[in-house]
């Protein structure tokens, strides 16, 4: 039971965190769309996310936990053999950061240049998480031999399927992101942003479809067959916004769907901490999971309608 809880559990907090922070990523790559003269629109983006950006990332925060307590070993694997994507990972999540505190603080000239670096660091951070997870579907994380997984060296660590996976999953979170601003800001921008989605969603259904190609000539297809299904939902996905009240959980349910398909594809072994550590976690984490969705819940509900521009904010 408790082997089977725990891989369950990392499931649910990295699709939760990509789930809602590629709202945030999406949205943060479509600051420059908005040009450089028009900060006001730029400064409703900010708004927009400036809520919800920090709450996400308490996901993240609980995944990397739960690797640390009940999988002892697995960052010291996954680490050494994409080092560099979490290298990028890193720098992009402080650059993201640090830029949305740093922009409010100047005029027009200031802030262009920190928007523009906002939305390199959201565009890095997506496709980073879409080549780990292409990875880990191609079983070279947690495989004991990456060269026994039937890949040549150059369709590894940062080769052709993984890059694609990477910059398919940057393009769902602009669709993504997209829709949720076209939620939360006010006219033109939201017409705007809901135009930026639908002549989004047939490159991104094309990408998808690229993606599954290269893969079945990589490697066989039935070995891979959860990213078939997975394939197929983001092209659905994709399609659906062009109809904005479908659009925007589609894309949600699509992104969060590549962590456990994903992983079903690649079956990776996670060794699990032993039954005294994990009996001792089991009930703390008990208690902290309703804290976090409930809070989660919370979060967005206070945050669901448009932001209006005289809303304060420290972004």
């Amino acid at each position: 039971m408790q082997t089977t809880f725990w891989p369950i559990l990392l499931g649910v907090f990295l699709a939760g965190y990509l789930a809602l922070e590629g709202a945030d990523f999406g949205a943060a790559m479509l600051l420059p769309v908005f040009g450089r003269h028009d900060q006001h629109s730029r400064d409703g983006v900010i708004r927009a996310i400036a809520p919800l950006f920090l709450g996400n990332e308490v996901w993240l925060v609980a995944a990397i936990g739960v690797v640390q307590g009940a999988f002892p070993g697995l960052d010291g694997t996954v680490l050494s053999r994409l080092y560099p994507v979490f290298v990028v990972l890193l720098v992009a999540w402080l650059t993201r950061d640090a830029g949305l505190w740093f922009r409010s603080h100047g005029g027009v000239e200031w802030r262009w240049p920190w928007d523009c670096t906002i939305a390199v660091a959201s565009v890095l951070l997506a496709a980073g998480w879409g080549v780990v997870l292409a990875n880990l579907a191609l079983g070279t994380v947690t495989a004991a031999n990456p060269a026994l997984t039937g890949l040549a060296p150059s369709d590894q660590g940062f080769g052709l399927v993984p890059m694609l996976c990477g910059l398919l999953l940057a393009g769902f979170c602009a669709l993504r992101g997209s829709l949720f601003l076209n939620r939360r800001l006010s006219e033109p921008a939201a017409e705007r942003a809901n135009l930026i989605a639908r002549r989004l969603s047939l490159p991104v259904a094309g990408l998808t479809i690229i993606t599954g190609a290269v893969l079945a000539f990589t490697d066989p297809p039935g070995r891979h067959w959860p990213l078939w299904l997975l394939g197929s939902l983001l092209v659905m996905a994709a399609l659906a916004t062009r109809s904005r009240p479908a659009g925007l959980p589609l894309t949600a349910l699509a992104i969060a769907a590549s962590v456990p398909l994903t992983a079903l594809a690649g079956l990776p072994y996670l060794p699990t901490a032993n039954a005294a550590t994990l009996a001792a976690l089991t009930p703390l984490v008990i208690a902290v999971l309703p804290i976090i969705v409930a809070c989660q819940v919370g979060l967005w509900w206070l945050c669901r309608g448009p932001v209006e521009s005289r809303s304060w904010s420290y972004f």
